[in-house]
């Protein structure tokens, strides 16, 4: 696809598609399965959030406070999302993508609940 930056995947990358296909087929979460207890692979629209980061300063000997606001894409609440993001390369680390698998079960918890 043009305008698509293309780079060799990552170590942890390739351990990490291997995991999310491992749990696709988990009989838990395999819907092609009686055993699936949620819907964890459609897709849930999520809107963009706002983020306030501190950023502190030292200005002629003092600290100076100030804050920014940004727009960042909220964590993945299923695994389409979250390998739709793995294979566009924004994920940062394998941290990162375990704390986001971590979220996507913590979601469905929540919403059972």
């Amino acid at each position: 696809e043009e305008g698509v930056a293309v780079r060799e995947r990552l170590e942890w990358e390739v351990a990490a598609d291997s995991i999310l296909q491992l749990i696709c087929r988990h009989p838990f979460v395999d819907r092609s399965k009686q055993t699936a207890i949620f819907d964890f692979i459609s897709p849930i629209a999520q809107q963009p959030i706002e983020m306030e980061e501190q950023i502190s300063k030292k200005k002629g000997g003092r600290q100076a406070q100030k804050s920014k606001i940004e727009m960042v894409e909220p964590p993945p609440l299923d695994l389409t999302t979250l390998l739709t993001r793995l294979e566009a390369f924004t994920i940062a680390d394998a941290e990162e993508f375990y704390s986001m698998v971590v979220g996507v079960f913590e979601n469905a918890l929540h919403l059972t609940r």
